[in-house]
């Protein structure tokens, strides 16, 4: 499929472009951050331009620094947490998986102890 230069929606070569118009389009009204690795294309002109239109904000990581990833302490957690469990069928673990993701997730904790350590960082980094 392609998409016309004028159209509102993004290039198929670009996922990350449709992807931050999926984002908005289930939060309209609502500020959107999203965090960042150094991954080239997650801040290319074209994802540049993008992310401006649907009015979302991105934050740049710094390298190497994947402790300063929010959704990291999700996942070391989710693992931890998982590990002792067993699940009778591929469809109760996958259950079982999005449930516990999902309240871990939710944890606000974790966007808050990020928000400290990485405005710490960004602090040394001026």
């Amino acid at each position: 499929m392609r998409v016309s230069p004028n159209a509102n929606r993004t290039s198929p070569k670009n996922p990350s472009g449709s992807f931050f118009d999926l984002i908005r389009e289930k939060n309209p009204d609502r500020p959107i951050i999203l965090i960042c690795d150094n991954f080239s294309s997650h801040f290319a002109d074209y994802v540049d331009n993008v992310a401006d239109r649907l009015d979302i904000r991105r934050v740049r990581l710094p390298r190497y620094a994947p402790d300063l990833n929010p959704i990291e302490q999700v996942w070391k957690t989710l693992k931890r947490d998982l590990s002792p469990r067993e699940a009778s069928d591929l469809e109760t673990w996958h259950r079982l998986i999005v449930d516990r993701f999902e309240t871990i997730a939710e944890r606000l904790s974790f966007a808050e102890s990020w928000m400290d350590r990485f405005l710490d960082v960004q602090k040394l980094c001026l």
